[in-house]
């Protein structure tokens, strides 16, 4: 005998059961962190050069969350012109939907063209020499990014078996997260430096699941992040490196192990380097392991 009262509960479980299979099993969700992420991403002397460019080469797998995300995300990092950047997102829509399977050139051209639409308030203005040498290197970037976006879009879908893929398309979505996680560099959560504590679980996480070398190589790549903006980056990549090999290392003692072995390389190098070594508070610190110790081994 059906329960009556349980039918709008089973009925709410199986929609959010759909949901979740499409955020996470589509790929929807992290392709939408990058989009608001990339979106927030500031160069230099204001050049914005990764939103329309991501949002060209990721739209049309899926319009309406990446169209979202971007927008939040421009709208999170707080400068204003919201209007000049639905500018050109509006055709590019439009043309994606149309037409999902552009070439590389085509794709290049359409977030060139976009990101020139975004910067008419500058035509409008004076410009010096100066400001057409940053205006030539923002389009560049977009041109850059266009491509390497669309190879991270296709390795993070997955389009190919595994085995298949090459080293490009990895490396590819390499690049997209770390320009991607940039983003985040000074956001504080209370004693917490996000970037630091986002830091922390990648070396963590890759080192428990690689060993030593995945550690140290993703300590280096780690340090690059966590070195922006700092005065010693040369010093953060080192030490991150270092905690990532001797994670690696005492990863064979399980997680606790690998958080020690983390735990280990940051205080040698801070023993050995002096104050500058710094790359991680003691509240990032904790935070990270504590991060690291709470993830489902399925997803670490």
């Amino acid at each position: 005998m059906l329960n009556k009262q349980s039918m709008p509960l089973t009925g709410f479980r199986s929609f959010a059961g759909v949901v979740l299979d499409k955020l996470f099993h589509k790929r929807i969700f992290p392709t939408a962190i990058l989009a608001a992420l990339l979106a927030r991403v500031v160069i230099g002397e204001g050049l914005r050069p990764f939103a329309i460019p991501f949002f060209t080469a990721a739209v049309a797998a899926h319009p309406v969350w990446i169209g979202l995300s971007t927008v939040l995300g421009y709208f999170s990092a707080g400068r204003g012109g919201i209007l000049w950047l639905l500018l050109p997102l509006v055709p590019i829509f439009l043309i994606r939907i149309r037409a999902p399977t552009l070439s590389s050139g085509g794709l290049v051209l359409l977030a060139v063209g976009g990101q020139i639409a975004y910067r008419i308030p500058t035509f409008m203005g004076p410009m010096l020499g100066y400001d057409w040498m940053l205006l030539l290197m923002e389009l560049s970037l977009a041109a850059t990014g266009a491509l390497i976006f669309r190879q991270a879009g296709l390795a993070l879908r997955q389009e190919i078996p595994a085995a298949d893929e090459g080293l490009e398309r990895s490396l590819a979505l390499v690049v997209t997260a770390v320009v991607a996680l940039t983003s985040i560099a000074g956001i504080k959560l209370g004693p917490f430096n996000l970037l630091a504590l986002v830091v922390g679980w990648l070396i963590l996480a890759a080192a428990s699941a690689g060993g030593s070398g995945a550690g140290a190589c993703t300590g280096i790549v780690a340090g690059i992040l966590a070195g922006y903006g700092h005065v010693y980056p040369a010093v953060v990549v080192s030490t991150l490196a270092v905690a990532g090999l001797l994670a690696g290392i005492f990863s064979q003692w399980g997680r606790w192990g690998t958080f020690a072995g983390f735990a280990v390389g940051i205080l040698a190098m801070l023993v050995y380097g002096g104050y500058p070594s710094v790359a991680l508070g003691f509240a990032d610190l904790i935070g990270a392991g504590l991060l690291f110790l709470l993830t489902p081994a399925r997803v670490s």
